[in-house]
């Protein structure tokens, strides 16, 4: 990450005792330079998929886990809240609800895209938010890309549903693990 001189590395493991991790690396060379751990606000382990991770402004926005009302969120780490080098414990203190499973995050000219991955034939469907598919000449698309202006005061506050309103969605094939929007428009 230019803002940061960064590279954000996420790894989970399988297991409900042992916490996801995020790695940092130094842009330039490369090397190793910080561990984080993640726990939840009560102190246990913070086990989310960790696939998605985005650093925006002040922020490292990272994909979190199904809640117990049955939706997906967003968390969101102060970059000041992340230790220069070694290991450490980090806390989740904020995170935002999502419709869609956030498996995949890019920030590309303000835009936050949240993107879920779908492949219902494998047993990856659609999120209770967002429990449907668009037709298109190709079939059915159930993978949704929400994109948040960060430039709003209000990007990532709770809409009629409990959700931050999109500024922009876009659908897509299944089986996407990722995006990135370009200077031009185009993803």
């Amino acid at each position: 990450c230019g803002s940061t001189g960064r590279i954000y590395i996420s790894a989970y493991y399988k297991a409900e005792a042992v916490p996801s991790v995020i790695m940092a690396l130094d842009a330039g060379n490369g090397d190793f330079v910080a561990e984080y751990r993640l726990y939840n606000g009560d102190g246990s382990p913070f086990t989310s998929h960790v696939g998605g991770l985005a650093v925006a402004g002040d922020n490292l926005y990272v994909s979190a886990k199904l809640d117990q009302e049955g939706s997906y969120s967003l968390a969101l780490i102060p970059l000041s809240s992340l230790s220069a080098t070694g290991s450490h414990n980090l806390t989740i203190e904020k995170t935002v609800p999502l419709p869609v499973s956030p498996s995949f995050l890019n920030c590309s000219q303000g835009i936050l895209w949240v993107g879920n991955f779908y492949h219902p034939s494998a047993n990856y469907g659609l999120s209770t938010g967002m429990n449907f598919t668009t037709e298109t000449a190709d079939g059915n698309y159930g993978c949704y890309i929400l994109g948040y202006d960060l430039g709003r005061s209000d990007a990532l506050s709770a809409g009629p549903e409990g959700f931050p309103i999109p500024d922009y969605v876009l659908v897509a094939p299944d089986r996407i693990q990722g995006m990135v929007a370009c200077d031009d428009g185009t993803v």
